[in-house]
């Protein structure tokens, strides 16, 4: 606890982004979100066809680096199903190192969209009709959903496109794994369920739990459902930053 006599001597910004009367709700949304953002990385990963853990290491790295810059505490800064879903479309498996080229993709990204603020690009977006962003928006959330199909239902559809799969999985019901699929909507009904409760706040937190508690008990069974160390290794500490790589430049810009 600051004293009276403490607190003055913080600088006035400081005091205004940490306020007495605030600082425990903040506190609790802070842990509640830091929470929920292990999954929310995880999943992202896994949309944008990388290691799980990418995703998760990108929350954890951009969140730190946007609040370094960011003008107001109002905005957020997390990874967008957009842009995950144009990861999955730029194809970096077919790189020699795909971690390296995600890392160049990323500081690409950046190069690109500060080229972008240099030239005052951002007004362009006046231009843009509502209709297009309401197709824009609704694509990506079709596309979420037909993307994640296989992993919802552990069957790994074949096809050279989305739809393809789809097909592919709607003509092969007998290929699809009953309790991962029964995991999967558990937790989906469990998020929307508890949205509806006091606990909304950390409804997709308590919604992992309960998903992760009924794969347990499948398990147990013998019924093993897919995990986060089935599809990448874990590593004991966080990844070092490494040099682009310069041959995939090409390639991903």
């Amino acid at each position: 606890m600051v004293s009276t006599a403490g607190w003055r001597r913080i600088p006035q910004r400081a005091r205004l982004l940490f306020r007495r009367e605030t600082i425990g709700h903040d506190a609790a949304a802070g842990l509640a979100l830091a929470v929920q953002s292990v999954p929310n990385g995880l999943a992202t990963g896994l949309l944008a066809g990388i290691s799980p853990l990418s995703g998760l290491y990108g929350y954890l790295y951009g969140t730190l680096g946007g609040s370094l810059v960011t003008a107001t505490s109002f905005m957020p800064v997390q990874a967008t199903a957009a842009m995950a879903l144009m990861v999955a479309d730029v194809n970096l498996g077919s790189r020699t190192d795909p971690t390296q080229a995600l890392y160049t993709l990323t500081l690409l990204t950046g190069v690109v969209m500060l080229v972008a603020g240099v030239l005052k690009a951002g007004s362009l977006l006046r231009f843009v009709p509502t209709s297009v962003m309401v197709g824009f928006i609704s694509a990506v959330g079709v596309n979420i959903v037909i993307s994640q199909l296989s992993d919802l239902t552990g069957y790994r559809a074949q096809g050279s496109t989305r739809i393809g799969r789809v097909v592919d999985l709607v003509t092969h019901p007998g290929r699809i794994d009953g309790p991962t699929l029964v995991v999967g909507l558990v937790t989906i009904g469990a998020i929307l369920v508890l949205n509806r409760t006091p606990l909304r706040a950390v409804s997709l937190v308590a919604a992992v739990a309960v998903g992760s508690g009924l794969a347990a008990l499948l398990a147990m069974g013998g019924h093993p459902i897919a995990r986060v160390e089935d599809l990448a290794v874990i590593p004991s500490r966080l990844p070092a930053i490494s040099w682009p790589s310069l041959g995939d430049v090409g390639f991903l810009l």
